[in-house]
C-alpha cells in the first residue's frame, strides 16, 4: 500500500510539473502581455522595457518557470497580478471555494438524477422508463452546457423571473458567527447557484443514467444474482444489496473524473452567469494578458484534478473487494 501511494504522489508530481511548465510555453505564445495593458498608448519603449525587466518577461521561458517554482516551493507564493498587485494565493483563496461549491452542487443533482433514472430503467429494459430516459440522455448530451445556461436564464430568470440572471452575490464562508447564519448563506448560495448547477449537471446526469443502466443489467446477468433469485430473495433486495454496489465501479471513476474536469470546465458557465470563482478569475486573466494569475489557475486545477483521481484509485478498494484482497495478498 506504501510503494501504490509513493507511485502516486511521484505521478501527481510530474504532472503538475508538466502542466505547469506546458503552460508557461503556451501562455509565451500568445500575443501581447501584461506589460501591453499596463502602458496602453501611454508608455514609451524605455519604460515598456522596465516593466518588462520588473516583471522578469526579459528573461528566457526555462528562467521565468525556475523563478516561479523556485518562489512556490520555497516561500508558497504564487506571485502576484500584474494588473492590480493583489497576490494570486488570495485571490484563489476566495474564488476557489466557490467554484468547489457549484462543481459538488451540479454532482448532487447530477448523481441523484442518474442513480434513479439508472436502476429505474434497468428494473425494465425497454420498458417506458428507459426510452424515456435515453430520449433525455440523448438531448441532454446534444446540448452544450453554455447554450442550456441561455435557455434556463431565458425562461427562468426573464420569461419567469424565479432566479437571479447572475449570481455574483454568492458568498461561501468557512466559518460563520452561528449556525442560523451559516444555514442562511448555504441556503442563499444554493438558491443563486441552482441554475448554473442544473447547466453543468444536465450532460453528466444522462452519462451517469446510461452508464449504470447497462452496467446494473450486465450485473443482474451474473450468476450469484440467478442464485439469489433461485433463494427467493425480493428484487428490491437483489438490486440494492447485491446488485448496486458492483455496478457503481464505473460510475465512480467516470465521476471521479468529472469532479476534476468540471473545476476547469465552469469556465463559461461562470462568465455566464457572473459568478466570481475560478472560471471568471481565469477569463479576466485571459482578458487582460495577466499570466500569473492565469498560471496559479491552472496550477490548482491540475493539482485538483489529480488529487481527485488519486481518490477515486482508493476508493476502487472499497467499491471492489477483489482490488482490496489482491492488495492484501501482494
Amino acid at each position: 500500500m506504501l510503494l501504490f501511494l509513493l507511485k502516486k504522489v511521484l505521478q501527481l508530481v510530474f504532472v503538475l510539473l508538466v502542466v505547469s511548465f506546458l503552460t508557461f510555453l503556451m501562455l509565451d505564445q500568445l500575443e501581447g502581455d501584461v506589460v501591453d495593458v499596463r502602458c496602453g498608448l501611454g508608455c514609451t519603449p524605455e519604460q515598456r522595457d522596465e516593466l518588462r525587466v520588473e516583471y522578469g518577461l526579459d528573461q528566457p521561458i526555462p528562467v521565468q518557470y525556475g523563478k516561479w517554482l523556485q518562489n512556490l516551493v520555497v516561500d508558497r507564493d504564487l506571485g502576484a497580478s500584474g494588473v492590480n498587485g493583489v497576490p494570486v494565493s488570495e485571490s484563489l483563496g476566495d474564488k476557489l471555494p466557490v467554484t468547489l461549491f457549484l462543481v459538488v452542487y451540479s454532482q448532487v443533482i447530477a448523481l441523484g438524477i442518474g442513480l434513479l433514472l439508472g436502476t429505474a430503467s434497468a428494473r425494465k429494459p425497454a420498458g417506458r422508463i428507459d426510452r424515456i430516459s435515453s430520449v433525455i440522455a440523448g438531448l441532454a448530451i446534444s446540448i452544450p452546457n453554455y447554450v442550456f445556461a441561455f435557455i434556463v436564464i431565458l425562461l427562468f430568470a426573464v420569461t419567469f423571473p424565479i432566479f437571479k440572471v447572475t449570481a455574483t452575490d454568492v458568498n461561501i464562508e468557512v466559518l460563520l458567527p452561528d449556525v442560523g447564519a451559516q444555514l442562511s448563506n448555504f441556503g442563499s448560495n444554493l438558491y443563486l447557484l441552482l441554475l448554473p448547477a442544473i447547466c453543468l449537471a444536465l450532460a453528466e446526469l444522462a452519462v451517469y443514467a446510461r452508464l449504470l443502466r447497462n452496467d446494473l443489467i450486465a450485473t443482474l446477468q451474473e450468476d450469484y444474482v440467478t442464485m439469489a433469485r433461485a433463494k427467493g430473495l425480493p428484487a428490491r433486495q437483489i438490486m440494492w444489496r447485491h446488485a448496486f454496489r458492483p455496478s457503481t465501479f464505473s460510475l465512480a471513476t467516470v465521476a471521479g473524473i468529472n469532479m476534476g474536469r468540471l473545476i476547469g470546465g465552469t469556465i463559461i458557465v461562470e462568465a455566464i452567469f457572473a459568478i466570481n470563482g475560478m472560471g471568471l478569475y481565469v477569463v479576466q486573466s485571459i482578458n487582460q494578458r495577466d499570466s500569473i494569475p492565469l498560471q496559479g489557475a491552472v496550477l490548482v486545477i491540475a493539482t485538483a484534478y489529480v488529487l481527485i483521481n488519486f481518490t477515486v484509485d482508493l476508493l476502487y478498494a472499497f467499491l471492489d473487494p477483489r482490488i482490496r484482497d489482491a492488495r492484501a495478498t501482494a
